[in-house]
């Protein structure tokens, strides 16, 4: 579990929000924030998962929510206790998808999605496989 936010590239919004640097889709009923670096693979992982997911999975309702910017904010849920993270797109970003070399394009999105799940994606040779201090044990 990461103790930390200092990977996150976000800012407070002025009504308590967050703005964070990710994309956002829609699986079925999972809302999916993806993070990670400029360049890294964010909105073509995305892309994959929505496509993927229509044609393998039968994931309806699957859709964009979000590119870029991902405006997060704690909503009151009378199931969940402290709430529940709502993502959406920034007003101006809205229904728009930029692609690498292209520029924004047009696609189709849902205004919001309950965030149910987050993958932060990060360069392979930036992490260790085996912790520095890691100690071999034997399984019972």
């Amino acid at each position: 579990m990461v103790e930390s936010t200092e990977f996150l590239d976000w800012f407070e919004t002025p009504d308590g929000a967050f703005n964070i640097h990710g994309c956002c889709i829609r699986l079925g009923e999972a809302g999916l924030l993806v993070t990670g670096a400029s360049g890294i693979g964010k909105t073509q992982l995305s892309f994959e998962l929505l496509e993927r997911a229509s044609l393998f999975s039968g994931l309806e309702p699957s859709a964009w929510v979000s590119d870029d910017r991902t405006r997060l904010a704690l909503e009151k849920s009378s199931s969940l206790e402290g709430g529940v993270w709502s993502a959406s797109a920034p007003p101006s970003l809205r229904g728009q998808v930029e692609l690498r070399f292209f520029g924004p394009v047009a696609v189709n999105s849902q205004d919001r999605v309950d965030c149910t799940h987050c993958v932060h994606l990060c360069d392979a040779n930036a992490v260790a496989r085996v912790q520095a201090d890691a100690t071999e044990r034997n399984l019972p």
